[in-house]
């Protein structure tokens, strides 16, 4: 795992200079690799471990994508475009541009985004929600 690690390093300094599917293969060919050398011998013992440690491992590569699916946990009101909004630890932070537009993009009903690609619709179906009027379906 030192080596792994020691890989996982160099990996990150030079992140720059590569494009995110580059990184993954090789994260792929060079980290993972040492990881699961004679994980066989493990017998599954450490397979939740080494995945939590390749999760953690991934973050700095493959960064996460600020979209997220819907689940059954989600609210079904939601529409398909809900941003992931970050933990804020300050309310200087909370109050940010980034934060409260965040939260007004995640508000808006389903009903303003058209089925096909049409900004001008959005638009003005956007519009209409933020000055207090009903959109049409």
């Amino acid at each position: 795992m030192a080596l792994a690690g020691k890989k996982h390093d160099i990996l990150n300094k030079v992140k720059r200079y590569f494009t995110t599917k580059q990184l993954l293969i090789l994260y792929q060919a060079q980290v993972r690799s040492c990881m699961e050398y004679c994980s066989h011998l493990w017998d599954g013992s450490v397979k939740y471990q080494l995945d939590s440690v390749d999760r953690r491992a991934r973050r700095p590569i493959v960064p996460p994508s600020p979209f997220y699916h819907r689940t059954a946990r989600h609210r079904k009101d939601l529409h398909p475009y809900v941003v992931d909004i970050p933990r804020t630890r300050t309310k200087r932070f909370a109050s940010s541009f980034l934060i409260r537009t965040a939260r007004i993009w995640n508000a808006l009903p389903a009903s303003i985004f058209p089925s096909a690609y049409n900004m001008s619709t959005f638009k003005s179906r956007v519009n209409r929600h933020l000055l207090g009027k009903r959109a049409p379906p």
